[in-house]
């Protein structure tokens, strides 16, 4: 008994927190990529989502923002092949 209430209301935080903070990660990078996804339906490249911080956030935070995103389900990448090498797009879900 006493543990489904601690169940209870361990889910009622859960429930709250999201109602508070929506899909909101906490790092602004990634945030502000999921965001800027989301109202790009045709997806976004590595340079794009370089651009978007006018090229002043290094590769590998970027890299550790959609990383997070991936492993949280809430972004999808796509390889697309060109001539060259294959371009790296990225799609809100």
């Amino acid at each position: 008994m006493h543990l489904e209430a601690g169940l209870a209301v361990w889910k009622y935080c859960e429930a709250s927190a999201r109602h508070i903070f929506g899909d909101v990660l906490g790092d602004p990078v990634a945030d502000l990529i999921l965001e800027t996804l989301r109202r790009d339906a045709n997806g976004m490249s590595r340079r794009d989502i370089s651009q978007l911080f006018s090229n002043h956030v290094p590769a590998d935070t970027i890299g550790k923002a959609l990383g997070q995103l991936l492993r949280a389900g809430k972004v999808r990448r796509e390889m697309q092949a060109t001539p060259g090498r294959s371009r790296e797009m990225w799609f809100a879900i």
